[in-house]
């Protein structure tokens, strides 16, 4: 019987700490940062389903800055990735045959805004077409509406 009460009174006690005005907060911002993260993945997955044009498609991947150790997701439309990759090619290119003393940038190689302007356009479109895709960003809204009120705290 000993049992029985000691639970009771555990009971109580988990009943009772709300009203007393002692809050526990049962979300931490690792575990938000881990369900946008996978919210933000099912997003981009259902974009690249439902895009049609492969060179809006959104391709993520884990970034190290030089000089640190920790890894962060970096997500872009293909077409920048493309142009950076040519980018990076031509400077080798233009650095291995000039020689030394030839500034081997070539800032016209970047994607121009008009390019930005037209990802952003078809992104808003499938958006428009996709009642799934809107539901997915707003879970992710309303996912990071909760991390920047609990990290306020």
């Amino acid at each position: 019987m000993k049992t029985k009460k000691s639970r009771a009174g555990w009971i109580a006690t988990l009943l009772l700490v709300p009203l007393s005005g002692v809050t526990f907060s049962a979300e931490k911002p690792y575990d938000l940062r881990q369900q946008i993260a996978k919210v933000e993945a099912e997003y981009f997955a259902l974009y690249n389903k439902l895009n049609t044009d492969r060179q809006y498609d959104m391709l993520c991947k884990m970034d190290r800055a030089t000089g640190t150790t920790l890894a962060k997701r970096v997500c872009q439309p293909r077409y920048v990735e493309t142009a950076q990759r040519a980018n990076a090619s031509e400077r080798v290119q233009t650095a291995t045959h000039a020689g030394p003393g030839v500034d081997a940038t070539n800032p016209s190689a970047a994607a121009s805004s008009s390019r930005d302007d037209a990802f952003r356009k078809n992104m808003l479109e499938v958006l428009r077409q996709s009642p799934e895709l809107q539901a997915l960003g707003e879970k992710r809204d309303a996912l990071q509406a909760r991390l920047d009120e609990l990290m306020k705290k």
